[in-house]
C-alpha cells in the first residue's frame, strides 16, 4: 500500500509539473514582415513636359548603401491611370530607420539621385510593436514635383523633369 501511495504521489507531482501555465502568444504563427512599398518616378522632358519613353535597357539603378545594382524595379503600364504609364516603379522594403539613396542612370538623359527617409514609430499592435513608414521622397540633382491626379496628391510618386 505504501508503494502504491508513493507511486500515486509521484504521478500527481508529474501531472502538476507538466501543466503549462504559459499565456498563449497571440502572435505565434503570424508573419511580421511588412510588404514592400511601391515608390514611383515619372520622367518628363523639360522642353515639352512629355513623358520620356524609356525601356528597361535605358535604366540602371545603383543602391547608395551597397554600391550594387538595385533589381526590384519595373516600368509601369497600368490600365486606368494612363498618366503613370512609362513610370519607374521601385519596390522597397521598409527597413531600419535612416536615409536611403539610389543613383538612377538613364541612358542619354543623365543621372538622378533619388532618396527617401525611413523612420521608426511605435505601433499599438502587440504583434508588430514598430512600423517603419517611408517619407520625404526627393531628388537631389533634378527638379521634381509630387504627382497629382484628380485633385489628390500622391507623395510616393514623383514627377522628375530632365
Amino acid at each position: 500500500m505504501k508503494n502504491n501511495l508513493s507511486l500515486l504521489s509521484i504521478f500527481i507531482i508529474l501531472i502538476s509539473c507538466s501543466k503549462s501555465d504559459k499565456v498563449p502568444n497571440p502572435c505565434e504563427g503570424l508573419m511580421n514582415e511588412a510588404p514592400p512599398t511601391e515608390l514611383m518616378l515619372k520622367f518628363t522632358d523639360k522642353t515639352n513636359n512629355a513623358t520620356l519613353n524609356l525601356t528597361a535597357a535605358d535604366i540602371k539603378i545603383i543602391d547608395g548603401k551597397t554600391g550594387s545594382e538595385f533589381k526590384n524595379w519595373r516600368l509601369v503600364n497600368r490600365t486606368g491611370i494612363a498618366s503613370l504609364d512609362g513610370s519607374l516603379s521601385m519596390a522597397v522594403f521598409p527597413g531600419p530607420e535612416g536615409e536611403y539613396h539610389y543613383e538612377i542612370q538613364l541612358l542619354n538623359k543623365g543621372t538622378v539621385t533619388f532618396s527617401y527617409q525611413v523612420t521608426k514609430q511605435q505601433n499599438n499592435d502587440i504583434c508588430k510593436p514598430y512600423v517603419y513608414p517611408i517619407s520625404n521622397l526627393k531628388t537631389k540633382n533634378q527638379a521634381y514635383t509630387i504627382f497629382q491626379h484628380e485633385g489628390k496628391s500622391y507623395p510616393k510618386i514623383l514627377i522628375v523633369t530632365l
